[in-house]
């Protein structure tokens, strides 16, 4: 198999398209109500309805984020039970100060947005903490991976949000360990998603290490994985339409995290088939050959995902400073600029970083 996963470099930068568009919407019509309707061009109504049809990416993007980890963790040659090599902890080192130094720049930057300070909980310290946390799991030898793997599944399957314990804590930790809505401070609580890194890099763990037993041959389909798969893509059927209704103003994180376990699980299953069936050696050998495939995998956005995320976001708040949001009721092309400019931009600057760093 080639060095790279090229079916996940696909599978994440489609995720990333969708969410540019959600981010710049949101800062461009900050409010509870979101854009308006209709759309003042036609490239920001295609772009929305591609971002629609993509709205579980940030869920995909988690899991694929904890999963590459995973696969760093489960390449390295173990020197003893609980303990790998020492390169692997310490690449992880510059991942997590970034993740940190991130979470502050996404806190500031909403401070501009909102004009008021607030640590916001997101999708940054969730990582964090799910890989601190993931790295104990990842000691425990592969045969009782299956343990926790039950534990992150029972997690994601349980509506946490039900049980109103928020409201008995702290505004800030019942936002951090729950979500608070109808004020919409319900970004990535710890429960239950910290699930979803965790299943993630346990997942990546296990491919790595089938991978080193026996190569690409491992990921052809057994008939067994198809009690999995087959219920999986009805559950994404019957729900395939749940996340496309996202709601576009404030109230996106309370619409987006409180989804019913059924509605999450169908959609999670048809995302993780399709990076299954990108381990297939047909399907890698076809991402291999084909020069788009390869090309995608050599972007500066795949090689250096951290810092694309944090420099698109960054970039959205830039270009509508420079191009004035004031003017958008008048000059529909200041709307395109700041769409259609970004991704470029992102790619332009993340070539400046050195590859790998982070």
């Amino acid at each position: 198999m080639n060095q790279r996963l090229l079916g996940l470099d696909l599978i994440r930068l489609l995720c990333f398209v969708g969410i540019v568009v959600f981010h710049s919407t949101w800062v461009i019509w900050k409010g509870p109500f979101g854009p308006p309707d209709p759309l003042p061009t036609a490239i920001w109504t295609y772009a929305l309805l591609y971002a629609r049809v993509f709205a579980f990416s940030g869920f995909v993007i988690v899991f694929l984020t904890s999963f590459l980890i995973g696969t760093s963790w489960g390449a390295e040659r173990k020197c003893g039970w609980g303990r790998v090599r020492t390169s692997a902890r310490i690449s992880l080192a510059p991942k997590l100060y970034f993740i940190l130094g991130a979470w502050l720049t996404f806190c500031l930057c909403v401070y501009l947005r909102e004009g008021v300070f607030h640590l916001m909980w997101d999708v940054y310290p969730l990582l964090f903490v799910g890989i601190v946390s993931g790295r104990t799991l990842l000691r425990f030898p592969s045969k009782r991976l299956g343990f926790f793997v039950m534990i992150a599944g029972a997690m994601l399957s349980v509506p946490f949000w039900t049980f109103s314990v928020e409201k008995l804590l702290p505004f800030w930790w019942g936002e951090v360990f729950f979500g608070h809505c109808p004020e919409d401070y319900a970004d990535w609580p710890l429960l239950p998603w910290i699930g979803l890194v965790w299943l993630g890099m346990i997942g990546g763990k296990t491919f790595a290490e089938k991978l080193k037993e026996s190569g690409g041959s491992a990921f052809r389909f057994r008939k067994s994985e198809w009690l999995i798969w087959g219920p999986g893509l009805c559950m994404f059927i019957v729900f395939s339409d749940a996340y496309f209704h996202t709601l576009l103003g404030d109230g996106w994180a309370c619409y987006t995290f409180r989804q019913s376990p059924p509605v999450f699980w169908g959609h999670f299953l048809f995302w993780a088939f399709l990076v299954r069936l990108s381990f297939h050696p047909l399907v890698q050998r076809f991402l291999n050959e084909t020069r788009l495939f390869t090309w995608v995998s050599h972007l500066a956005i795949s090689r250096s995902f951290y810092l694309a995320y944090l420099t698109h976001f960054l970039l959205i708040f830039a270009l509508v400073g420079l191009l004035d949001p004031q003017q958008k009721a008048e000059a529909p092309w200041v709307l395109n600029a700041i769409l259609l400019l970004n991704l470029p931009l992102t790619e332009i600057l993340v070539r400046f970083v050195p590859r790998g760093v982070v």
